[in-house]
């Protein structure tokens, strides 16, 4: 297999390719703050009013086919990937009534399998530590709260707190700009578009992953080396417990942003 490389809208990613994902258990956790989603809404806002007829590029996706969980793991571009499936489910739970058949479909189908029910149907799984919590309050259905402060509302679920972000950030653009939510979310998933880059290994992803990674960090040599020993492992078991001793060692080292290379 080759290095493979497409663009792709938002639909195709999320809505109508056949590819599932997920979050490897090396990958740190989702950690886009408040200042990131109000630049994403911004950028997004942007574009639709003043370029809406051309495509809006948001960055790369770099995946790995990990054929003994049946899904493409996700080496670069899950904190895009997790803002935008966290978008979605924004979107359907403040403006379902005012979509169409069409925005619709894609906002649920970019959640579930149009024809699965099964939790492996979800288009997205997130880091398995953190995959309950986002499914509860995140995917299956948000249940906002009136808070003063949501860092301190919600301390321990990033993906509730964002969820939270993103609804006031939306809601404050699409009336300040007037906004039809229902043409924004065709355009968001029709003309937002991503550089696919589908790898044979997490060697070559992860090559790809640093030299394209510019503006995050990049993976450090305690993750590749976590990758690497994982990549032995054949059962699920296995990497959960492997995972599951390395970050209590981690944890007690303290290893930090600590680089063998260093």
């Amino acid at each position: 297999m080759k290095i493979e490389a497409e663009i792709k809208n938002i639909k195709k990613v999320l809505v109508s390719d056949d590819r599932f994902y997920q979050i490897p258990d090396y990958q740190r956790p989702y950690s886009w703050d408040k200042d990131n989603l109000s630049d994403l809404i911004d950028d997004l806002i942007t574009s639709y009013k003043e370029n809406k007829e051309e495509n809006y590029f948001c960055g790369s996706l770099v995946l790995v086919n990990n054929e003994s969980d049946g899904r493409y793991d996700i080496i670069d571009g899950q904190q895009r990937t997790t803002s935008f499936t966290i978008l979605a489910c924004v979107i359907r739970d403040l403006y379902l009534s005012k979509l169409s058949p069409k925005a619709k479909k894609f906002v649920s189908n970019a959640i579930q399998d149009e024809f699965e029910s099964e939790k492996r149907k979800l288009k997205f799984l997130t880091n398995e530590q953190y995959q309950i919590d986002f499914e509860e309050t995140v995917l299956k259905e948000i249940k906002f709260q009136k808070v003063k402060n949501v860092e301190k509302a919600f301390p321990d679920n990033k993906y509730l707190q964002n969820a939270h972000f993103l609804k006031l950030f939306l809601e404050e653009r699409i009336d300040e700009q007037c906004i039809d939510i229902d043409d924004f979310t065709l355009w968001l998933f029709e003309n937002v578009v991503m550089t696919v880059i589908t790898c044979p290994s997490q060697d070559s992803a992860i090559q790809i992953f640093n030299v394209l990674n510019d503006r995050g960090m990049p993976l450090s040599s305690i993750d590749i080396l976590k990758s690497s020993l994982m990549r032995d492992l054949k059962s699920k078991e296995d990497r959960n417990a492997f995972n599951a001793k390395w970050e209590a060692i981690n944890a007690d080292l303290k290893f930090g942003d600590f680089d063998l290379d260093a």
